[in-house]
C-alpha cells in the first residue's frame, strides 16, 4: 500500500512539473481521500494552489480591489466572475468573490465561494474563517463555528477567528465558551477593544455584572465616543441598581447617537427601577417610535403601565411579551383560532398555559368569568400540580397537564375546539379597568379532606395566632435579591405573640436552625408539606392559618387565591400586578401591601408589619 502511495504521489509532482495541474491535482487527491493527513499530499496540493496563484496575471486582483474599495461592488463582482472562469482554481479570486458577494448581501453565494476555496487548499486558514463569517451571516451559527475551529486547528493564533467563534457562541447563547474565545482573542491582541465590549456582553448575560463593568471600561479607553459601549454600562448599573449612573450613561450614549433606540429602552428600564414612571413612560415610547417592531421595549413599557394603572393599554401591549423568550411567555402553535372576546356560547376554548405558577393562579381568577358566558367545554391547560386545585374549584372545567413544547396536536388531546387564548391574554379582555376585578374573597377551595389535618396540628401547637411566613423569592439573581428578605431580619415581627409556620418552599434549614439557637423563636415545620411536588397540603396548610405574612413569590398568589389573610411585602419597584402607592390588591381582596419607602429599605417595612401585627393579634 505504502509503494502505491509513493507511487501516486511521485506521479501527481511530475505532472505538476509538466503543467498538468487538474491532473496532478486529482491524484493528490486520491491519496487525501483514504489519507487525509498524508503530508506529501498536502503540501503537493498547496503548492499546486501556489502555482495557480502565479497564474494569475499581475495587476488584475489589484484592480479588483480597487473596484471594491470605491464601493464599485457590482462591476468587482462582474470583472471578479470573468476572471474566475480563466482561473477557477485560484483561492485569491474565489476568496474575493466570497467578500464581494458578502459585501452585497449574497452571504449564500460568498458561502459557496469559500467552501471552494478551502476545498483547494483545506489548509487556507483565512479562507476556513472567511466561511464560517458568511454563514453566521446567513443564521447558520452552528455550521459557522465549525468553520473557526478549523481555521485555529490551522492558525492557532489568529485572532480574527477567536474573536468570530466568541461572536457565534455568543448568539447561540454558550456564553461561556463565547468568554474562553474572546479572553484567547486578547491574549494575542490585548487592544482590540471589541472584544473588550463582547466580553462584557458575554459575562452580563451570565450576571457577572462587575466583570462586564470593567471589560466596558477597558474598551471605552479606545473608544469614548462610542455610543453602543456607554449604553452596555448603562445596562450593567441598572443590573448593579447604579440606577442615576445608568440613566447618565444611558443620555451620554443618546446624546451620541440620537436615534438609538436601545438606549432609550435601557434608560427607561432604569428609570422604572429609581421610581421616575412618567419618565420611564417617554423613554419606552421613544425607543418604540424609532423602532416600532421593538418587542422589548414594548413589553417593559406594558409593564410600566400597568404598575401606572393604566390598565387598557398596558394589556395591550403586555401581549408583545410572547415574543421575547425570558419573559417565558409560551406561545402554542395550533390551527385554532384565538379568542378576541365576543360570545362562548355553546363553544369550546382552551386556556393555554404560560409563565409560571404564581402566575397561573392569579390568572385564573379570571375563569369564573368564561363560566358565566356558558361555554359548551373548557379546557385549561395547567402546571400538574395545580390539576386537583383547579378541578376541585372550578367545576365546570376539564384540566390537563401542561405539555411544555410550543407544537401540539392538541385534536389528539381533546378533540376539536373553537377558539384558544394564553392564560396570561385573558385580564387584556377581562381587567380593563379596576371595576373589571371581583370582589367575592376567593375563587380557589382547599382540599377539605385535608383540613382536619391542618386544624389539629395547628390546635396541637396551643393558644394564639398561626402565621405562615415565606422570605425568599424565585427568579433571576436580580429579581431574588430585590424582593427577598433574610431571615434574620425578621426578629420584630417574629418576636410577636404568636406561632410561626414556615411556608418557604426550599431547603433552608440552615437559615432555620441558626435562627433557633440564636433567638430561640422556632418555626414550626412538617416534613410531608413540600409545594415543589405536591401543593394541596401547601394550599390546605395556608387555608387553616390566620394570617400569611410573605414577600412576592407564589405563596401570596395561594393564599389569596383561597381567601386567607395575606400581608405582601413589596419592594421600592414591584412587580406590575400590585399598581403603585396602594394598601390592597386588585386580585386579592384579602391582601395587604406593604411597600418599601426606599430601595432596599426593608427595615422600615417589616417595622410597620410588627407594629400592624400587635393590631391584628387585638382584633382577632
Amino acid at each position: 500500500m505504502t509503494f502505491t502511495i509513493d507511487r501516486l504521489i511521485r506521479k501527481a509532482a511530475l505532472l505538476a512539473r509538466k503543467g498538468e495541474v487538474e491532473q496532478s491535482e486529482k491524484l493528490y487527491r486520491l491519496v487525501l481521500e483514504k489519507f487525509p493527513n498524508n503530508k506529501r499530499a498536502l503540501s503537493g496540493l498547496n503548492s499546486l494552489v501556489e502555482l495557480s496563484r502565479r497564474a494569475l496575471p499581475r495587476g488584475q486582483l489589484s484592480s479588483l480591489a480597487s473596484l471594491y474599495n470605491q464601493g464599485k461592488l457590482k462591476e468587482a463582482l462582474t470583472q471578479g466572475e470573468a476572471l474566475a472562469k480563466m482561473h477557477p482554481n485560484s483561492i485569491d479570486v474565489l476568496n474575493f468573490l466570497g467578500i464581494v458577494n458578502s459585501g452585497l448581501n449574497k452571504f449564500d453565494q460568498a458561502a459557496e465561494f469559500f467552501a471552494k476555496c478551502v476545498e483547494i487548499n483545506p489548509l487556507f486558514a483565512e479562507g476556513h474563517n472567511n466561511h464560517g463569517n458568511a454563514l453566521c451571516e446567513s443564521g447558520n451559527y452552528n455550521a459557522a463555528t465549525e468553520c473557526y475551529k478549523k481555521a485555529l486547528k490551522i492558525e492557532p493564533l489568529y485572532a480574527d477567528a477567536h474573536y468570530n467563534l466568541g461572536v457565534a457562541f455568543k448568539t447561540l447563547e454558550r456564553p461561556n465558551e463565547a468568554i474562553s474565545c474572546y479572553k484567547k482573542t486578547l491574549r494575542i491582541d490585548p487592544s482590540r477593544s471589541e472584544a473588550h465590549n463582547n466580553l462584557g456582553n458575554a459575562l452580563e448575560a451570565l450576571g457577572r455584572y462587575q466583570e462586564a463593568l470593567e471589560c466596558y471600561r477597558t474598551a471605552l479607553k479606545e473608544w469614548p465616543d462610542d455610543p453602543f459601549v456607554h449604553n452596555n454600562i448603562g445596562s450593567v448599573f441598572t443590573e448593579l441598581g447604579q440606577l442615576e449612573n445608568a440613566i447618565d450613561s444611558c443620555d451620554r450614549a443618546i446624546k451620541l447617537k440620537p436615534d438609538y433606540a436601545e438606549a432609550y429602552h435601557n434608560r427607561g428600564n432604569a428609570q422604572k427601577e429609581l421610581g421616575k414612571l412618567e419618565d420611564a413612560l417617554v423613554s419606552f415610547s421613544e425607543a418604540i417610535r424609532l423602532k416600532p417592531d421593538y418587542a422589548e421595549a414594548r413589553w417593559n413599557l406594558s409593564l410600566a403601565l400597568l404598575l401606572n394603572g393604566n390598565l387598557k393599554d398596558g394589556w395591550r401591549e403586555y401581549e408583545y411579551g410572547k415574543q421575547i423568550k425570558h419573559t417565558n411567555r409560551r406561545v402554542t402553535r395550533s390551527r385554532y383560532k384565538l379568542w378576541e372576546g365576543g360570545s362562548l356560547k355553546d363553544k369550546t376554548i382552551l386556556i393555554t398555559a404560560e409563565q409560571g405558577v404564581g402566575d397561573e393562579v392569579m390568572f385564573a381568577s379570571c375563569i369564573p368569568d368564561l363560566i358565566r358566558m356558558a361555554p359548551n367545554r373548557i379546557i385549561v391547560e395547567c402546571d400538574s400540580r395545580l390539576t386537583p386545585l383547579f378541578e376541585r374549584s372550578f367545576q365546570q372545567v376539564e384540566t390537563i397537564n401542561r405539555k411544555e413544547r410550543d407544537e401540539i396536536d392538541w385534536i389528539s388531546e381533546i378533540g376539536n375546539i373553537d377558539f384558544q387564548i394564553s392564560v396570561g391574554s385573558l385580564p387584556g379582555l377581562l381587567r380593563q379597568s379596576p371595576g373589571d376585578f371581583p370582589t367575592t374573597k376567593s375563587y380557589l377551595l382547599p382540599n377539605a379532606a385535608l383540613q382536619g389535618k391542618w386544624k389539629n396540628r395547628f390546635d396541637g401547637l396551643g393558644e394564639g395566632l398561626k402565621i405562615g411566613i415565606s422570605w425568599s423569592g424565585g427568579g433571576n439573581e436580580k429579581l431574588k435579591k430585590t424582593r427577598s428578605i433574610d431571615l434574620r431580619h425578621w426578629g420584630p415581627i417574629l418576636q410577636s405573640e404568636a406561632h410561626f409556620i414556615n411556608l418557604q418552599y426550599g431547603d433552608h434549614s440552615g437559615s432555620i436552625n441558626k435562627l433557633e439557637a440564636q433567638t430561640g423563636i422556632r418555626l414550626h415545620q412538617w416534613d410531608d408539606v413540600n409545594p415543589l411536588v405536591k401543593l394541596d397540603d401547601f394550599i390546605t396548610q395556608i387555608g387553616a392559618l390566620d394570617l400569611v405574612i410573605s414577600i412576592d413569590n407564589s405563596t401570596v398568589h395561594f393564599a389569596g387565591a383561597i381567601g386567607t389573610e395575606v400581608w405582601a411585602l413589596l419592594p421600592f419597584t414591584p412587580e406590575f400586578r400590585w399598581l403603585l402607592a396602594r394598601n390592597n390588591s386588585l386580585w386579592y381582596p384579602t391582601m395587604r401591601l406593604f411597600r418599601q419607602k426606599q430601595h432596599g429599605d426593608w427595615a422600615s417595612v417589616l417595622d410597620e408589619v410588627s407594629r400592624s401585627l400587635k393590631a391584628f393579634s387585638i382584633n382577632s
